[in-house]
């Protein structure tokens, strides 16, 4: 057998988990092999202290449980959901409550005096019989602009209006 096949076979080795075949090959191994040898008995020794550890748990008092219980139980009687939590922020605190609506106010004032200077910009100037539906498109003008556009095209193509 070689050493890596060997390796490999350590802990089942130890915990004699191996067939009569592979045992006896394996302990073969470790009899010629010096090196194998001071694997295998750091890898016993390791395993035995680690199994050695005890795995119980820790002490604790019953007012350190009392306790523990007590903050999980309010944590799941907590409202944990966002809405709770900003109005837990904006209506404990005046100033932020305040700070907020107006920054709301200033957005939403703004948003309107934009929107106004925006729609007094658009005009028919730029529009001419000659424009493709491209150009008013990219020109920026709105639905009305464009129906108006449509609608001369086509009584230039029919000749009605």
């Amino acid at each position: 057998m070689h050493c890596k096949k060997v390796q490999t076979l350590f802990f089942q080795l130890l915990e004699n988990e191996l067939d009569d075949s592979h045992k006896n090959e394996a302990s073969a191994h470790l009899d010629q092999c010096q090196h194998c040898a001071s694997l295998y008995k750091s890898f016993s020794q390791t395993l035995h202290s680690v199994n050695s550890f005890s795995r119980s748990t820790p002490e604790t008092t019953d007012y350190f449980t009392s306790k523990t219980l007590l903050k999980i139980q309010n944590l799941k009687n907590q409202d944990t959901t966002v809405w709770s939590w900003i109005s837990g922020v904006l209506f404990k605190k005046p100033a932020v409550m305040t700070a907020s609506f107006a920054a709301m106010f200033s957005g939403v004032v703004l948003g309107i005096f934009l929107n106004l200077n925006y729609q007094d910009s658009i005009s028919t100037e730029n529009i001419s019989d000659n424009n493709s539906v491209e150009e008013v498109y990219y020109a920026g003008t709105s639905d009305n602009y464009m129906l108006q556009f449509i609608e001369n095209q086509y009584y230039k193509e029919n000749g009605n209006k």
